[in-house]
């Protein structure tokens, strides 16, 4: 089993200038957690192509497989 917990955040000190005073202002913004992942890709209907798919996205993201999801996306070709 393998649990990775992320946090990813940026804090910017900005300054507020009133009546020649200046005064700290503070913002943050904090990326939201990713619980899991559907990927939608033609040829994920051929093995190794799924399994490259998934690894990719369990090497950018830090999700666990289990949590990866790949299906084939069919295209419809317009006008036959």
């Amino acid at each position: 089993m393998r649990t990775i917990n992320e946090n990813s955040s940026k804090k910017e000190v900005v300054y507020e200038e009133s009546n020649g005073q200046r005064s700290i202002v503070t913002s943050s913004v904090i990326t939201p957690e990713i619980k899991g992942a559907v990927i939608l890709a033609v040829g994920a209907n051929n093995g190794v192509v799924k399994s490259n798919i998934v690894q990719v996205v369990e090497a950018a993201t830090g999700l666990p497989t289990h949590k990866i999801q790949v299906f084939e996306m069919k295209m419809e070709r317009v006008g036959e």
